[in-house]
């Protein structure tokens, strides 16, 4: 590990005086008045690492607020997710000003109101105008004490460790719900959980289910979650030993047999994320919130704290659909266990799905949706807007060696402008990279892809249709077990003529193993493992769903909170640069200090990164530099990175020096007591640096912590 000196600011160089000495305040002023292209270096100006602001362009993002009679509602707040906040005027109109170019996530607010869409992800200054919000009159709540600030509502059934209040860091207010183990000491075989009943009235046409999580489990990372047993009531569920530990939330009937599985994992995400689920299917009937926490009594503990639980419904009125036959769904036979390789199957949040920024990037929808109020939209729908575009969604999905099938399916609603006789082009060959050049005409596509670059495993479908209407499409995925493959949809336009696009709904791979004999439900003996406690979290924010504890310095294209993808929760952080529209020569970093204790044996640093690069893979990347000064001279080539800075913010070590397109989420850990940090105050700084040339460089980082344990 290299250890390189910093000077961090130069005060000598700054205060050189209205002069203009290079580096100094009045040559930066003289730079930004002479209208000097700042996406590059002016020459022999030193570049230093980003902890000192410059002087940047502003922008505002503007839109308005209607109510579901399409009149402007004053008093809404619109706030982004780097704190800045408007209030829309007699006129429905709100203005955020003050924003430096890059991407933002806003949001309205009024007590009594949902909006529709609840989230707007804006690219500034290109998508800044016209981000419009329709408010909708919120209904009855349906779930009682859902704050869990009072004993009423919930039922807790017992068990051998039983689920309660508790007081600590709730999501809001003074209290949440307790579900499983948090004392190593405690550790015994236990479902602990907590219920709710509620009737949702006959004819709601939206029923949305809501609820903050806070996961923790000390088990072992690389123990998948159990699967899903076959069990047909909650009964049997919490009767029958697991193999490792489990979170859940489940829909019972009135007669505590299961409906749903909405929620089955294990993670250890230690920060609250939400959580929300379209119920509106069970209207007219009675259902159980179920809500918990297996432990099977080895090993670590798992817990989950609940809080803010909501079953709201809405006013939007409900869509009515074209009548398309039903699948009849598959069942799976006795001793068979199914489980769905994908993540948001629905896309009701903002999970689990990679979208390509491209001319016109595929989105969300509230557009149409085969179930729930939301899909995906693939390509164009207004003929306005007609430009050469790929437009692209895709997933991983792997695929155990062990399956007896293995199932892609999905709802798709194609629609074309193009001439019914212009000719379809030609599908891609097998081994192709896919994407990369101009096509005859417009498609609709579905494809297999290598996991991690674009070249063409298969060609599913490979289409232009303007049926108009919900088709459902089947596909084997028997042929790759014990792989992990990249399924990836979406549509081509050739910017002539008319548009072309393709909304996806309800897409899952479903995978299916023979299940184990299950054992005669037994208590485990006691554990033998050494107890694990004390350990303390050091990084606060590391999910990144709040907007504290990072620092974010002010550069050239700053990092930024975004909802474009996320490991875990709903946002991570975004380093560097995701469109070729916005490439410049820029740093783009965030950092936290954290205090390493004397008493700390061991102090991990653990995170997942999303590294992706348009560079070529021709350009090398940049040595380490050598000199005393980090960045006096700008790179040859983009590069990723992960610095320690001491406590003077001085460059001391660096742990990650790459440039990669791996475009997947890859796990990092290191020791920092073992690389000789214990004590010490640092500071961990992430970043990416793009040289203005070639392709673009970005790094997503999510679910960042340090545990130091004694």
């Amino acid at each position: 590990m290299k250890r390189i000196s910093v000077l961090v600011l130069l005060f000598a160089l700054l205060a050189a005086g209205p002069g203009g000495a290079p580096g100094s305040l009045g040559a930066l002023r003289a730079a930004a008045q002479s209208g000097a292209d700042p996406a590059s270096p002016l020459a022999g100006w030193p570049l230093f690492i980003p902890l000192l602001g410059r002087l940047y362009p502003t922008f505002s993002i503007t839109g308005q607020v209607i109510d579901s009679d399409g009149q402007p509602l004053s008093g809404v707040t619109v706030t982004a997710d780097n704190g800045a906040s408007a209030t829309t005027d007699s006129q429905g109109y709100y203005d955020l000003a003050g924003l430096t170019a890059g991407s933002y996530a806003i949001a309205p607010a009024l007590p009594g109101y949902s909006f529709e869409p609840a989230v707007i992800s804006v690219g500034v200054p290109a998508e800044a105008e016209g981000r419009n919000f329709t408010a909708l009159e919120s209904a009855a709540e349906l779930i009682v004490n859902g704050g869990f600030e009072v004993n009423a509502g919930w039922e807790f059934p017992i068990t051998e460790y039983p689920a309660g209040y508790f007081s600590a860091w709730a999501h809001s207010g003074l209290r949440m719900a307790r579900t499983g183990i948090i004392d190593q000491y405690d550790n015994v075989y236990s479902y602990s959980s907590i219920r709710q009943a509620v009737t949702i009235p006959a004819g709601t046409t939206s029923a949305i289910l809501r609820m903050w999580l806070y996961t923790i489990s000390l088990e072992d990372p690389n123990q998948p979650a159990p699967a899903i047993p076959l069990a047909a009531t909650s009964e049997e569920l919490e009767s029958a030993p697991l193999a490792v530990d489990v979170q859940y939330a489940l829909i019972l009937d009135a007669n505590n047999d299961i409906l749903e599985w909405l929620y089955w994992q294990r993670n250890n995400n230690k920060f609250w994320t939400l959580h929300e689920f379209n119920l509106t299917k069970y209207a007219g009937r009675t259902i159980k919130v179920h809500i918990g926490t297996y432990n099977d009594g080895y090993g670590g503990i798992t817990s989950m704290f609940v809080d803010d639980v909501s079953l709201e419904t809405s006013a939007l009125p409900a869509a009515t659909p074209t009548p398309t036959p039903t699948a009849t769904p598959t069942v799976a036979p006795p001793g068979v266990v199914c489980n769905n390789a994908f993540v948001n199957s629905s896309f009701e949040t903002n999970a689990g799905w990679g979208i390509p920024a491209t001319e016109f990037t595929a989105g969300y929808s509230y557009e149409r949706a085969h179930s729930g109020v939301r899909s995906m939209r693939t390509g164009i729908v207004h003929t306005a807007q007609n430009k050469y575009s790929y437009s692209d969604a895709y997933q991983y999905a792997a695929i155990p060696n062990n399956i007896t099938s293995a199932v892609l399916s999905m709802w798709i609603y194609p629609l074309s402008e193009e001439a019914a006789n212009a000719p379809l082009p030609a599908a891609p060959a097998i081994g192709e990279e896919f994407g990369k050049t101009p096509l005859a005409s417009d498609v609709q596509y579905v494809l297999v892809l290598e996991p991690y670059n674009n070249r063409i495993i298969d060609v599913l479908l490979w289409v232009r249709s303007d049926a108009q209407t919900w088709l459902n499409l089947v596909f084997d995925l028997s042929a790759y077990a014990g792989r992990t493959i990249r399924i990836q949809f979406g549509t081509y336009n050739d910017g002539w003529n008319g548009v072309t696009t393709m909304f996806v709904d309800d897409a899952a791979v479903d995978y299916c193993t023979a299940a184990a004999a299950t054992p005669t439900p037994t208590l485990p003996a006691p554990p033998t493992a050494t107890p694990i406690g004390g350990c303390v979290e050091l990084i606060g924010n590391g999910g990144f769903e709040g907007s504290g504890s990072w620092v974010i310095p002010a550069t050239a294209f700053s990092a930024g909170y975004s909802y474009d993808r996320a490991y875990a929760g709903l946002r991570s952080m975004r380093t560097g640069i995701t469109a070729s529209a916005h490439n410049r020569y820029s740093y783009s970093d965030f950092r936290q200090t954290v205090a390493i204790p004397s008493w700390a044996r061991s102090a991990v640093f653990s995170f997942w990164e999303y590294p992706s690069s348009g560079e070529s893979a021709n350009v090398p990347v940049p040595a380490i530099p050598e000199g005393e000064v980090f960045a006096l001279e700008p790179m040859a080539g983009d590069v990723q990175y992960l610095l320690i800075l001491n406590s003077w913010l001085n460059w001391i070590d660096t742990l990650v020096w790459q440039r990669s397109d791996a475009r997947a989420w890859v796990y990092h850990a290191y020791d920092l007591v073992a690389l000789g940090y214990r004590s010490d105050t640092i500071s961990l700084q992430f970043g990416t640096y793009n040289n203005g040339w070639g392709g673009v460089t970005s790094m997503y980082v999510d679910n960042a912590s340090l545990l130091a344990c004694p």
